[in-house]
């Protein structure tokens, strides 16, 4: 049986490395002939006519977000679901310090990307800096009238504690999506067969029952789900309960864009700046802790130790103060470098797109192309976007 066209080897519409054929000849990356159009038209057309499941008239893929703590299994969950080769971290250590999509594939006749996203514990990054990736991402992907249909949130049944680092990333989850868009998120627990089946249940419906766990997103709509194992048919399972709900858009884009306000200024980055101001005075309490202890009577050894610890969590205070200080202009001017990324990328597409395909160029009164030809460019440019962005 044929493979879907969106999942091929061979990487005329997407691959591993997440390049696009044809954009690469739109970078100028491979010469553009009339044999690579006669190439691209006739292996577009064949694929399409042997799958037959994905819709030609289908305008833009389905966009799902992976969201979640650090070592909650977010890439893994990706890599099963697409069948792609995202790098997984290990352990508690993070190896996604950027929003990164997946390669394309087919999911009940659909094409889908999913995101992967760092999350606010992030061992590299701040989370103001986290926030600044997603925001980016997240502008520049409503500017582009691209829409997510919904947000798996990865949750480890193994963690015996709701902890801060939990609770900050699905709180900022919260402030990302806003009271509407919720019921596009479902919370998958995973690791079930690390733990105890009664343990873990019990500690399920702790977590769906308490307003400082997940009850009050489920109030709002959102969906609750176990990943029972790592295969493909789980991961995918569970994005299936996304598959077909109305993409819609978050509240942080609405207010980045539509209400054009500062990125500090937003519910997301109003929580952080909450969170931060917590995480100062609990390193001044402990500043005043330790220079309390300089005033008794110790040896030099101890007071050169205390001393230390003073300078670096003085050095803590700074680098947040200037985090929080520099959010606005962080973003503003990410969004500006990615903006200058996608118009370049949709510039080069456009020349290989007025240039025709298969021999079949577009007329100047808007004439028709072939069906393969209008299936392949009406879907290659919603994924330039994917590319501009990754």
């Amino acid at each position: 049986m044929a493979k879907v066209l969106l999942s091929w080897e061979y990487p005329i519409l997407a691959s591993s490395s997440n390049l696009l054929y044809p954009l690469d000849l739109a970078l100028g990356t491979t010469p553009m002939t009339e044999s690579n159009f006669e190439q691209v038209d006739n292996e577009v057309s064949a694929a399409s006519d042997a799958a037959g499941a994905i819709p030609v008239d289908a305008e833009s893929p389905i966009y799902i977000a992976v969201m979640g703590v650090t070592g909650s299994g977010k890439t893994t969950f990706i890599n099963a679901a697409s069948g792609d080769n995202l790098p997984v971290g290990h352990d508690l250590e993070s190896c996604t310090s950027e929003v990164a999509n997946s390669k394309v594939f087919e999911l009940d006749g659909q094409p889908v990307v999913l995101f992967d996203t760092p999350g606010f514990d992030d061992t590299e990054l701040s989370e103001v800096e986290v926030l600044n990736r997603i925001a980016v991402h997240l502008h520049i992907m409503y500017e582009e009238k691209q829409y997510l249909s919904g947000i798996v949130y990865m949750h480890r049944i193994t963690d015996t504690r709701f902890g801060g680092l939990a609770r900050t990333n699905f709180v900022m989850l919260q402030k990302l999506c806003g009271m509407k868009t919720l019921k596009n998120v479902i919370i998958t627990t995973n690791r079930w067969d690390e733990v105890n089946k009664e343990v873990g249940q019990a500690r399920e419906t702790a977590m769906k029952r308490s307003d400082k766990f997940f009850k009050p997103a489920l109030d709002q709509g959102a969906q609750i789900d176990r990943l029972v194992d790592q295969s493909q048919e789980a991961a995918q399972g569970i994005l299936r309960r996304l598959l077909w709900h109305d993409p819609a858009a978050l509240r942080l884009q609405e207010e980045l864009v539509d209400e054009r306000k500062a990125l500090p200024d937003t519910d997301a980055g109003n929580q952080l700046v909450q969170n931060g101001g917590e995480r100062e005075r609990g390193l001044e309490g402990e500043l005043k802790k330790i220079q309390a202890d300089l005033s008794a009577e110790i040896d030099e050894k101890t007071r050169q130790q205390i001393l230390r610890e003073t300078q670096n969590i003085r050095m803590a205070i700074e680098r947040h103060r200037a985090a929080m200080t520099s959010m606005r202009e962080l973003y503003e001017e990410r969004v500006r470098e990615w903006k200058l990324k996608l118009a370049e990328a949709q510039r080069r597409f456009a020349e290989v797109a007025n240039a025709g395909v298969g021999g079949s160029p577009p007329d100047g009164n808007g004439g028709p192309q072939t069906r393969s030809s209008m299936a392949f460019f009406v879907f290659l440019s919603s994924m330039v976007l994917c590319w501009a962005i990754s």
